[in-house]
């Protein structure tokens, strides 16, 4: 069963591992306009409540698309194959792709759901200012904008008392914050219901945000379940991953006895890399890296010919303020390319003195 289950395609068996998220998350997207127009779980304008749906969910369909043709890359980002010790901007990487990024699109959600339900109460107050009334006929927003206007007035909608229209004076000056106290939820209610799509304040941040919190929430959930279907696929089970964890390559720092500052007064000069220390001899992760400078901790940079001849100068480079600038300079007897030969000597050499030292620690 198992050699069958091999040979069926890829994405076959793609379909199969993550048929139980394929069904939720069409339920979540079919769910969207139920809950706002069936069950009124999140409050919206009627006359822009079908656009806002479907809108919604088609962008959230084609972002789950998107991140079908990239499970590839966020596969081999958070399962690096064939290892569990990375170097430090593999980790930064299966850091990213596995938490960070879903994590961002759950914030994004919530931070749009606050920013919707914020700027539809603005949204809403402005409709009422612009659509009611007060008994002798006269426009809410005209109303607030006389100069008695420090009297609470009832005001109408639809032939119906739904709030009072206020104002606010601050520091003694005409500065007038028009609001409206809204007595009941029906008063509301009313205001969502009869005003045209055309006159809706602030449309564009409520559409906005509106679609933003059921993508985020949508390409969130996808995520997550495209890593453990990559999980299974990779046939790496929980315990493993517990008990042999993904961790960072321990780095080690050394130097290269024929590589030095050829200056008065030189400066020290040093190497790294990074190894696993799971391996006999001990695997290169990543590096070697350098030279360094050891004063400023900064990788020093080619930068041409020095003055005498076999000579070659390198660059410091640091910042000052917000400008990068050159520190200092060293000449050295190899250029960029010389240099890699008595380098990768010296590596040879570290990772045999790793490996003994690994032994003598094991037994």
């Amino acid at each position: 069963m198992a050699n069958e289950d091999k040979r069926k395609p890829s994405f076959l068996r793609f379909a199969l591992s993550f048929k139980s998220y394929g069904i939720a998350l069409g339920l979540i997207l079919a769910a969207i306009p139920f809950a706002t127009s069936g069950l009124d779980l999140l409050p919206s304008y009627k006359s822009s409540r079908s656009i806002l749906t479907f809108f919604a969910s088609l962008v959230s369909l084609l972002g789950v698309a998107l991140l079908f043709a990239i499970r590839r890359r966020i596969g081999n980002s958070v399962f690096p194959p064939g290892r569990r010790v990375l170097s430090k901007k593999e980790m930064s990487r299966r850091r990213w792709w596995g938490v960070i990024y879903p994590s961002i699109l759950i914030a994004v959600s919530v931070i749009s759901l606050i920013v919707y339900l914020w700027t539809l109460n603005k949204s809403v107050d402005r409709a009422a200012q612009k659509f009611a009334y007060d008994a002798t006929g006269t426009s809410l927003y005209k109303l607030l904008e006389t100069s008695d206007v420090g009297k609470a007035r009832l005001f109408r909608l639809n032939e119906e008392v739904i709030g009072r229209a206020r104002t606010v004076i601050r520091n003694k000056q005409e500065v007038r914050l028009r609001s409206v106290d809204f007595q009941s939820e029906e008063g509301v209610e009313l205001v969502l219901g009869l005003t045209p799509s055309v006159d809706i304040p602030f449309h564009w941040p409520i559409e906005i945000s509106y679609v933003f919190m059921f993508l985020g929430a949508a390409l969130a959930f996808v995520w997550f379940g495209i890593i453990e279907y990559l999980q299974g696929e990779l046939g790496l089970e929980d315990r493993q991953l517990l008990e042999d964890p993904y961790r960072v390559a321990p780095d080690r720092v050394f130097t290269v006895e024929k590589i030095y500052d050829l200056d008065p007064g030189p400066a020290p000069l040093f190497f790294t890399l990074s190894f696993s220390p799971d391996e006999d001899p001990p695997r290169l992760v990543s590096g070697p890296d350098g030279p360094w400078c050891m004063m400023h901790k900064n990788l020093l940079v080619f930068s041409g010919s020095g003055s005498e001849k076999d000579t070659y100068v390198w660059a410091c480079i640091g910042t000052r303020g917000k400008q990068r600038v050159t520190l200092h300079t060293v000449t050295l007897a190899y250029n960029e390319v010389g240099i890699k030969k008595p380098v990768e000597a010296a590596v040879r050499r570290e990772l045999e003195s790793t490996s003994k030292q690994i032994r003598g620690e094991r037994s």
